[in-house]
Formats: structure tokens, sequence, C-alpha cells
């Protein structure tokens, strides 16, 4: 099996995942697809470097929130995600009628700091455990799961104080957003 075989095997099994890590932590469709292929292309020219076979898709987010921290860093622009990339982000599966609400969701993630973000965005979006996070995010099992206490708690705020969404009352927010109970 050829270097470029491997890669592609192991990146079949991690798209998924990978690309909605992208979207939900750059919300732009153009700059999610710049740090898609950034990304993949820095991952192949690296396979090497890769340990464990099983670790590929930490890998390739790991290499991702790098890439994107750099970027940030450089440009200190934040863009906030538009509902057309949102659906993007969510299950395809996903009932019609939660379309607003998964907006809401998404904005108010970005309104969150970024460590917060990413952890919320890996445990709730991509399902990572717990220990994978901590490997991602360079940090402790307290850390990790302080950053999704505190960003559920700055989620609420923000979804229930209507700073998101200032049409919807508090309690229809918290009737009809499955995502939210969920979360908080």
């Amino acid at each position: 099996m050829t270097k470029q075989e491997h890669f592609i095997s192991l990146y079949n099994e991690s798209h998924e995942q990978f690309v909605k890590f992208c979207h939900a932590m750059v919300g732009n469709s153009e700059e999610a697809k710049d740090l898609i292929s950034e990304t993949t292309l820095k991952a192949f020219e690296q396979l090497d470097q890769l340990k464990k076979q099983e670790s590929f898709t930490p890998y390739l987010i790991g290499i991702a929130r790098r890439l994107y921290f750099n970027k940030i860093r450089r440009k200190k622009i934040f863009t906030p995600l538009l509902f057309q990339h949102a659906e993007r982000v969510v299950d395809t599966n996903a009932q019609a009628d939660l379309s607003i609400e998964i907006l809401l969701l998404y904005e108010a993630l970005a309104k969150l700091p970024i460590k917060q973000k990413e952890a919320l965005i890996l445990f709730e979006i991509n399902g990572f455990p717990l220990n994978e996070i901590c490997d991602i995010q360079k940090t402790k099992l307290s850390a990790v799961k302080a950053r999704l206490r505190r960003g559920r708690q700055k989620l609420r705020v923000l979804l229930e104080d209507g700073e998101v969404a200032e049409n919807e009352t508090k309690s229809n927010q918290k009737k009809h957003n499955p995502l939210l109970k969920e979360l908080i």
C-alpha cells in the first residue's frame, strides 16, 4: 500500500468528524474549505509522524486547530456563523423545525471563548471522549471538564437572556430547543 492509499484510507474514516469540526470552528464555508485543504496537505506531508493509526482523527483535528489558532493570531478576525453554514455542521437527518434552534446555538457558540467553544464542539458535536479532548487541547482532564461546564453555563446565559435571539422568550427557547436542553 502506498503512502497515498494509506492516507486516504485513514482520512475516509475521519472525514465527517473532521469537516464538522472545521466548519464549526471557522463558521465560514470558504475559510473552512481552506482549513480543510491546508490541514489535509500538512497531515499527508507529516503522516510519518503519526504514532498510532487509531489516533488519526485527533491528529488531524490537532493540525487543524493549530492552523486555525495561527490564523487567528495573524488576523484577529472572528467570522459569525451564517445559517447556510450551520446546515453543513449539523446532522443532515435533523428535523427541519430544529434549524432555527441550531442556528441560534451556533451563533451562541461563536460568542464563547475559543477554548470553551473548541471543547464543546469536540465533545457535543463530534462526540470525542474526554481523554481524547485532553490530548487534542494538550491539557488536563479537569481543565477540559471546567471548559465544558463554563461553556455550557455561558451558552445557557446567552440563549436564555436572548442575546442571540431577541425575538424568542426565555420559556419558548427552553421549551422548543432540545439541543439547549441536552447541553445545559
